[in-house]
């Protein structure tokens, strides 16, 4: 038996309540009772978790979902985005080194992803990254990409102010291309 917070894998905005799209966090996937008392939990019912076997696996530092791709997994974590050709075990290899979040599929080769201020799109094939919108122009500097969701031809973002955390939303139209 483990442990798992599922809040991470749908998480809600705890200033809004609203969804997060394009937020997952594995960090509390899959843990000991030690791990979660070490991270600030209590009160959950302890039932002799002790195996400690996942409490340093990789996917707790991973923070997107994963993309399988036939033959091996995609993901995003702290440091950048990676392939691994097996969920639990084999190394992980990297494909772009990038401290970015909110990792999501656009196609078969092109993902989106933000890094602070900055939406990329990240070509699978190419290995390479472009940056195609900030919302530096529109909204200000103090502005960043917190959530991303790609649907019928469109990405909705929400950004929020660093210094006031105000939250604005808004739809990107999207190209054939990904591009904006």
């Amino acid at each position: 038996w483990y442990n798992v917070d599922v809040t991470w894998d749908d998480s809600v905005d705890s200033d809004n309540g609203r969804n997060q799209d394009g937020v997952v966090y594995h960090k509390y996937f899959l843990a000991s009772d030690k791990y979660m008392r070490n991270h600030g939990y209590s009160g959950f019912d302890s039932s002799g978790v002790n195996s400690k076997i996942y409490d340093t696996a990789y996917f707790k530092k991973v923070t997107s979902a994963f993309d399988y791709r036939g033959s091996y997994w995609v993901f995003m974590n702290t440091s950048g985005i990676y392939k691994r050709a097996h969920i639990s075990s084999g190394k992980a290899k990297c494909l772009l080194k990038v401290k970015g979040s909110c990792f999501i599929k656009f196609n078969s080769n092109k993902y989106y992803y933000t890094a602070y201020n900055r939406l990329y799109i990240f070509n699978y094939k190419e290995k390479n990254a472009k940056v195609i919108w900030s919302p530096v122009k529109k909204y200000g500097n103090s502005y960043y990409i917190t959530q991303l969701k790609y649907s019928s031809g469109k990405i909705k973002y929400v950004v929020k102010n660093t210094k006031k955390s105000k939250v604005k939303s808004g739809l990107l139209k999207v190209k054939k291309s990904g591009m904006i």
